[in-house]
This record gives C-alpha cells, sequence and structure tokens, in this order.
C-alpha cells in the first residue's frame, strides 16, 4: 500500500474529521498551521513507514481534540460565556520551582489546574461530573506511553507518575491548536527537534482561554492554576487575553538551572529521536537559545506590570508557603486556612517528594559548555532579577 497520504496535510485533515463525524471543520488558519507541522516533519529524514503511521496518529489525534472542542462550542454557544475569573499563571524557565509552584497552588481547594486528562480527553467537557473509565484510561496509556519512551523521565520530572492526574504545561493545549509542537503529545514523530514560537501570540491565547472556558463549562467557580515555561516571552498577550490574571515568575541563578534543563531536554528528545542528536549538539543550540531569552527578558518593560510577581528560587526553597502567603497577598487572593492547609499536605505527602525516583547531578560537562565563557552575558538578567 502506498504510504505518501501517511503525511499528507489534506488526509491528515479528513482523518480527524472522520474521527469527530464533522465535515469542514478545519479553517484556513488552522489548515495553515496544520500544514506547517506536517511539511516540518515531510523535510526531515525519511521515516519507517511504522514511524509515519504512529507520527500520523498523533498528528490526527491532537487535531480530533481541536475539532472536537470547537464542535462542542457549537453545540454548546453558552460556554463563551464562562467567566475565567483572576487565573493565576506560574511563568518562567523550567527547573526554576515552576513545577512546585505549579502544584501548591493546585493544592488549594479554590483552585483548579489542568491535569493530562482534560487535553487528551477534552470532549465533551466534563463539569464535576465522573469522568467514563474509557477516557481516563486513555489519558493514562498515553502519559504512560511518553514517559516509556524516555527513559530517564521519571527521575527528571517525577510528576509524571500522577499519569492522567500529571499537572501539565499550557504548551500542551498549544499544541493542540498546532501553535507550538510539544513533545508529550508528539512523541511517536521520530525528528521531532524543536518547539514552534508562536507565530501568532494574541490568537494562541485567545485560543488557550477559549479552552478554558471549555473545561469549566456547568462545573462549579474556581481559579484556574496554569503553567507556561515560555510564557514570559508573550506576556503582553497573555495579558490582554487575561487582562485581570496574576502571574509567580521564579527566578534561579542560569549556572544551577541550565544544565538541569539539558539534562532534561536531552533525555526527552534522545528517547524519541533514538539518539539521533547529541549531547554537544543540543547544549551549543539550547545555550544560545538560553542567552538571547535572558538578554531579552532583561530588557523587557512587560515585565514590570504589576501584576508579575519575582520570586526567588532560594526564598520559595527555604519557604514555599510563606512565599505562596505573600504572592497571595500581592495579588489580593484570600489565604485562607484551607489554602495553608491544602498545601502543607501536599509537601507531608511522601509521594510527591522530588527525589523519589532518585536525584541526578547535574553539569555542562556532558553538552561541551564550557560554563565561565558563557557566564556574563546572564549579568543583565541577574541584575533586573537576582540582586
Amino acid at each position: 500500500m502506498s504510504t505518501t497520504h501517511l503525511l499528507d496535510t489534506d488526509s491528515i485533515i479528513e482523518s480527524a474529521e472522520i474521527a469527530v463525524g464533522i465535515d469542514n471543520a478545519v479553517d484556513a488558519q488552522l489548515r495553515q498551521r496544520v500544514d506547517a507541522l506536517v511539511r516540518h516533519f515531510r523535510e526531515q529524514a525519511a521515516f519507517t513507514a511504522d514511524q509515519m503511521i504512529a507520527t500520523r496518529r498523533q498528528i490526527v489525534k491532537n487535531l480530533a481534540r481541536r475539532i472536537g472542542v470547537e464542535a462542542d462550542i457549537a453545540r454548546h454557544p453558552e460556554i463563551l460565556d464562562e467567566d475565567v475569573e483572576a487565573p493565576i499563571f506560574v511563568v518562567g524557565f523550567a527547573r526554576t520551582g515552576t513545577t512546585l509552584l505549579q502544584s501548591l497552588l493546585a493544592a488549594d481547594p479554590a483552585n483548579r489546574a489542568m491535569p493530562a486528562w482534560r487535553i487528551r480527553e477534552p470532549s465533551p467537557p466534563p463539569a464535576d461530573g465522573p469522568m467514563s473509565l474509557y477516557r481516563l484510561r486513555a489519558a493514562e496509556d498515553d502519559v504512560f506511553r511518553y514517559v516509556a519512551r524516555c527513559p530517564g523521565s521519571l527521575p527528571l520530572h517525577p510528576y509524571w507518575d500522577a499519569g492522567a492526574l500529571a499537572l501539565i504545561e499550557d504548551d500542551e493545549i498549544f499544541t493542540i491548536d498546532f501553535a507550538n509542537a510539544y513533545p508529550t503529545l508528539l512523541y511517536d514523530a521520530p525528528v521531532l527537534a524543536v518547539m514552534f514560537e508562536l507565530d501568532d501570540p494574541d490568537r494562541a491565547y485567545g485560543f488557550l482561554r477559549r479552552f478554558m472556558q471549555h473545561q469549566q463549562w456547568r462545573a462549579p467557580r474556581k481559579r484556574w492554576v496554569m503553567k507556561g515555561t515560555a510564557h514570559q516571552k508573550y506576556m503582553p498577550a497573555l495579558l490582554r487575553a487575561f487582562p485581570d490574571a496574576r502571574c509567580i515568575f521564579p527566578h534561579r541563578e542560569p549556572a544551577e538551572f541550565m544544565p538541569s534543563i539539558m539534562a532534561i531536554v536531552a533525555s526527552v528528545y534522545d528517547g524519541i529521536n533514538s539518539g539521533g542528536v547529541t549531547r554537544r549538539d543540543m547544549g551549543q543550540f539550547l545555550i544560545e537559545d538560553f542567552k538571547q531569552s535572558a538578554a531579552a527578558l532583561a530588557d523587557d518593560p512587560a515585565l514590570d506590570d504589576p501584576r508579575i510577581v519575582h520570586l526567588a528560587f532560594a526564598d520559595m526553597v527555604q519557604d514555599p508557603i510563606a512565599s505562596l502567603h505573600r504572592f497571595y497577598d500581592h495579588a489580593e487572593i484570600a489565604f485562607t486556612a484551607e489554602s495553608e492547609a491544602g498545601m502543607r499536605e501536599w509537601l507531608a505527602n511522601p509521594a510527591n517528594s522530588a527525589d523519589r525516583y532518585g536525584r541526578r547531578r547535574y553539569t555542562f560537562k556532558p553538552f561541551g559548555i564550557e560554563w565561565a565563557v558563557h557566564s556574563r552575558a546572564f549579568d543583565p538578567y541577574r541584575a533586573r532579577f537576582l540582586e
């Protein structure tokens, strides 16, 4: 059988529409984004037929998720009347405490976070009623297939062991809108090597809000806790979409978090690409990307917005409850006895220990990085956020 249709945009769109049972569900803009991803894969090294089939299935599944959300909204336009009130966004580089903050904020019973099952099985929106066992198992299987594909994932990011209940990053929501290519939803693509920059941040954050409305429809009102490790690049668009948002931005010495990021990126993409990218090549790419990102942040006036609270990683590690109490006070959010109790219970639970799968030592050496050569490039970032 010919495989030419497997990474053909029209064929992929048709399969997604068949899966959802809707015709002409993909508008010109979405089609363009789907085509950009598919074209990126077609232009890479040759796939085997099995790899093409697996990659196609994941692309079709993501597109079916996206179509399903819009189909729900078309059937129930009142979804767009949902008020996404005063959401909290955890922003900042990975490995700076963002997941700890997300987890603690989610432990406040007044808040609602985004677990893996909501993005993998989003439609129809489940409200707070019981989820079907199949949908939960499907989400669980998908998470654990990703973990199995990337050996070393759990010591580096143990939170994936929650399976369908693991809290996700907003990059996954952008991925079902084809504004990004996040590896947790495209792990079967053996040539996945990059995530995309948002080509239209206002449109992307508009969809993020739409998805949050969709997921909270008919559910008890709670405050969303969201997280993304690239939000800091797009703060004006985020705050236009969510003008009453409050953001918490942790900062850590670059020499401490960068080798840790390199280790987790290497683990993920080495698993997906089966050793197709060396650590040294990855290290050179990442150090230059870090330098550009840090320089941009050091000069970005949007980060002076009072809706953004900057937090030192060292302070957070020393007393995370006190740090979040200060954040709540600044954000004019009630820090209740229930808030504190939920956070302290999460911290006391051995199942949430960060080293429950062991602890890794992170250095630049495997990536061929001489830190002394690059360190001074981060002085403007340090001066603004760490001094």
